[in-house]
């Protein structure tokens, strides 16, 4: 093993990471990609960042085709999880057989920061989902309190997933969701994407052919009822000649 082998990974790669979070300010994401062409393998390790969260929606995908959700949600999860390297089908022609009664989730941006803070790696949550049957949303959505006016519902619930953290013990992220009787495709494209645009609009000014799209993971809550979760795909194919400005 040659001595570099083992060096951890350059100082300026936690940048990258909240570039993924959508954790930098407009300066300080327009100072990290106006020197991506001056950094070694920049466009590279910028596109690899997104590639790593990417994997955290196929760690979630596994999810929904656990063994105890096999009946309800195998023939969704099927259409909802394609082949690698074969375009995504549009994320509302997918569900439109669905039962009219879910829940959406609305709070993934915030659910992937704690994952990536404390939560284990796709390989773990893949094995973990092997190994209990039934392992993903867990118990019936609690309303936020917070959330509530006139002493009424306001459709806002806190779904509780489950996983073991990178400290061997197992920790609940709460996911936002909504109460939902039909799927409004205007209002569903209007949800924050958790990839910056200035990160795609700067990849397409590299000469870089960028692809963002969006799908649904479907999972079956011990309710009965489905909870929907917008998971944002972003694919590059690097260009063979970047162009410099």
């Amino acid at each position: 093993m040659k001595p570099n082998d083992t060096q951890t990974p350059p100082a300026e790669d936690h940048l990258f990471d909240l570039l993924v979070d959508g954790q930098l300010d407009e300066s300080r994401r327009r100072e990290l990609l106006s020197t991506l062409d001056d950094r070694p393998g920049g466009w590279r390790r910028c596109a690899l960042a997104f590639l790593e969260a990417q994997s955290w929606s196929e760690a979630m995908a596994a999810f929904s085709r656990a063994p105890a959700v096999k009946e309800t949600a195998a023939s969704i999860a099927t259409q909802v999880a394609p082949p690698a390297r074969r375009r995504r089908q549009d994320y509302v022609t997918t569900l439109l057989g669905m039962a009219a009664s879910f829940l959406l989730a609305i709070g993934l941006t915030s659910l992937a920061q704690d994952m990536r803070r404390q939560g284990p790696g796709p390989a773990t949550y893949a094995t973990i989902g092997t190994e209990l049957p039934g392992f993903g949303p867990i118990g019936a959505p609690m309303p936020l309190v917070d959330q509530t006016s006139d002493g009424e519902e306001s459709g806002i619930h806190l779904v509780g997933l489950s996983g073991r953290g990178t400290d061997g013990k197992q920790h609940t992220y709460g996911l936002p969701a909504v109460s939902r009787d039909r799927l409004d495709e205007q209002w569903l494209r209007g949800l924050p994407s958790v990839i910056p645009q200035e990160v795609t609009q700067a990849l397409r000014e590299a000469g870089h052919d960028v692809e963002l799209s969006r799908q649904l993971i479907p999972f079956q809550l011990k309710d009965g009822r489905r909870l929907l979760v917008p998971v944002d795909q972003l694919d590059v194919r690097q260009a063979l000649y970047p162009s410099y400005q």
